[in-house]
Order: structure tokens, then C-alpha cells, then sequence
């Protein structure tokens, strides 16, 4: 059976072990290594809680419904929006605890540097997501295009040839989709079923595509595979979601 790092319930593990690190080093750089036990005692009685405030906020925000593999510009903004959002909360229930509740007063550079840290660290660990994706996708080569000769078809021999060739493709990706790695584009299948005629299946993975917030659909106005498409109503409403003019 084969087991996925990058599950949701991983994904906020990783957040937490991410905000758990940076709590630390917030401490051990706001002190230069030298924590007092009154110090320690307050980091180590918040680890926890502010790692799980970190991972609530942020599900609260939506993150763990992006892809990590293919996280863009829009993902790491509404990433940065989380985390800033925690460091004020952190930072208001720092401002607001008084004399009797000593172990929330965290120092202002403490909170500041845990949230740099940890808003770094969880982009970057986002980005190696992807990054690992597209090496392993550059790792296997593409199947380079096999040239032949129909004579005596005419036209339609042609468009049979075409067709062919279209579902090859088709055959292929899927397949390709199923394994998971490396990663393909389901606005490229889309393409293909559209190239092909096909609209159900089309609209099926520009759905997908659109899910799994596939950067390929900004070009979607503008794709002339797509113009098969257009007189769809499916399509318009599509475009509306993806916040393209109609």
C-alpha cells in the first residue's frame, strides 16, 4: 500500500512541527542561547498550544485545501494572510495579559520572529512539494512523437490519424494521472477531449483543473483548443469562476 507524506492530516503535522521549531528559535535567538527556568518554563508550556493555534488558524483560512504540489503566487499570499492573522492574535493576547497571568506576557520580538520563521518555513516547505514534482516529472522522459504514412486515405484518413492519436494521448495521461507521479496537468487533458469533441469529458477535467487550482486556466479565454467549448454554458460559468472576463 502505498502511503502519502502530504495527506491533510500530514500537512498539519507539518505546519505544527514547523511552528513548533520556530517557537524555539524565536527564544534562543530573542535570548542568544541563554534562557533562564522562568523562560524555558513559559516556552515550553506555549509549544504546544501555539503550534495548535497556528495549525486552527490556518485551517480556519482554508490552507489545507490547496495542493502543495503545485502551490503558486495566490496559495502563498493566502498562506501569508493566515499566519499574519495568528501573529496579531498572539500578539493581542500578549498586550492583554495582565499581572496574573505572567506566562502570556511573550516579548513583542519573540512572537514577531516565531511568525517570520514559521510563515518562511512553511512556504519553503510547500515550494519543496512542487519542486520535488517537476524534478521527477523531468526525470521521465516524454514519449517523443512517432511519425507515418497514410497514403490513399485522403482527408478523412487524416482526421482518423488525428483521432488516433488524440486518444493515445488521452490513453496516456490518464494513466499517467492514475500513478500520481509525476504530476500532469488535468487542464492538458481537458485539451485533448476538446481537440477531440468530446465536451462532457472536457468539462469534466477543466473542473479538475479548476479544483486543483491549475494556473493553465488564466490562458483559458485565450486557448484556441478551447473554442469548441465556448457556445457551452458550462463555459461562461466557468470563466466566472475562475474570475476571467466573459
Amino acid at each position: 500500500m502505498r502511503i502519502s507524506l502530504y495527506t491533510k492530516s500530514n500537512q498539519m503535522l507539518i505546519d505544527a512541527a514547523i511552528a513548533v521549531a520556530a517557537w524555539g528559535a524565536a527564544y534562543l535567538i530573542r535570548y542568544e542561547g541563554v534562557i533562564s527556568r522562568t523562560t524555558s518554563r513559559q516556552m515550553l508550556v506555549l509549544l504546544l498550544p501555539v503550534a495548535i493555534g497556528q495549525v486552527l488558524t490556518s485551517s480556519f483560512f482554508g490552507i489545507y485545501r490547496f495542493q502543495w504540489r503545485y502551490v503558486n503566487t495566490g496559495d502563498a499570499l493566502c498562506v501569508a494572510r493566515a499566519y499574519l492573522a495568528y501573529s496579531f492574535l498572539v500578539i493581542g493576547s500578549a498586550l492583554l495579559a495582565g499581572p496574573a497571568t505572567p506566562l502570556l506576557q511573550v516579548p513583542l520580538s519573540i512572537i514577531a520572529t516565531m511568525s517570520v520563521l514559521s510563515l518562511v518555513g512553511a512556504i519553503s516547505a510547500r515550494l519543496a512539494r512542487r519542486i520535488l514534482y517537476e524534478r521527477r516529472a523531468k526525470a521521465i522522459a516524454p514519449v517523443g512523437p512517432q511519425r507515418f504514412l497514410i497514403i490513399g486515405a485522403g482527408a478523412h484518413g487524416a482526421m482518423v490519424a488525428r483521432e488516433m492519436l488524440l486518444r493515445k494521448g488521452i490513453e496516456v495521461s490518464l494513466a499517467q494521472r492514475k500513478m500520481k507521479a509525476p504530476y500532469l496537468s488535468p487542464y492538458l487533458i481537458a485539451e485533448l477531449y476538446a481537440d477531440l469533441g468530446d465536451k462532457d469529458h472536457a468539462f469534466e477535467w477543466l473542473n479538475t483543473a479548476y479544483q486543483e487550482h491549475d494556473l493553465s486556466l488564466i490562458g483559458l479565454q485565450t486557448d484556441f483548443t478551447m473554442d469548441s467549448l465556448r457556445s457551452d454554458p458550462r463555459f461562461q460559468d466557468l470563466l466566472r469562476r475562475v474570475g476571467l472576463p466573459q
